[in-house]
């Protein structure tokens, strides 16, 4: 298989289990241990995650998993789109594997699958976002926008549309 071909995680295969899930920043900062000394690197970007996950898969659902990350993936290394609960929500990241997954217990006809992915860089609020909300907490933010809102929508309804000489000439 190409590695420029990019998969996403079928909707009938079940998302990793809740309750033996958990997602975690490897800290890339340090060298590994092979190199001279704990050197700290300050390039802050290419800190990636690491997702543990669990799947109970039945017997047709194990074999294309397996499968899938066998050949389709070849062996893990390729990227594709995955459902992990982040926040008490499943979101849908681009991952690769980590780890190759390991067939775990049985639980009455199902397998346990656990296995290690990364994440390629996890959706999260913007870096100023974070910042604005070291000083406005929820209320605050609901009240602005929602004021906001009523400004620009109510006060003032079509404030925001611009005429089409202004549209053509920012286009280009």
């Amino acid at each position: 298989m190409s590695s420029s071909k990019y998969y996403t995680w079928p909707k009938w295969m079940p998302a990793p289990q809740q309750d033996s899930f958990s997602i975690q920043p490897e800290d890339r900062r340090l060298t590994s241990e092979t190199e001279a000394g704990n050197i700290i690197r300050y390039q802050f970007d290419t800190d990636i995650n690491v997702a543990d996950c669990t799947l109970i898969l039945n017997r047709y659902q194990a074999n294309w998993f397996e499968a899938f990350e066998r050949d389709v993936l070849s062996q893990g290394s390729i990227w594709f789109d995955f459902p992990l609960w982040i926040g008490g929500d499943v979101v849908r990241e681009k991952c690769r594997f980590k780890t190759r997954p390991k067939a775990g217990s049985l639980i009455g006809l199902h397998t346990t699958y656990t296995f290690s992915l990364y994440v390629s860089k996890r959706s999260s609020i913007d870096g100023r976002y974070a910042a604005l909300r070291m000083i406005f907490d929820d209320e605050q933010i609901l009240y602005i926008t929602n004021k906001l809102h009523h400004i620009l929508h109510v006060q003032s309804p079509g404030l925001t549309i611009l005429p089409d000489e202004w549209r053509l000439r920012a286009n280009g």
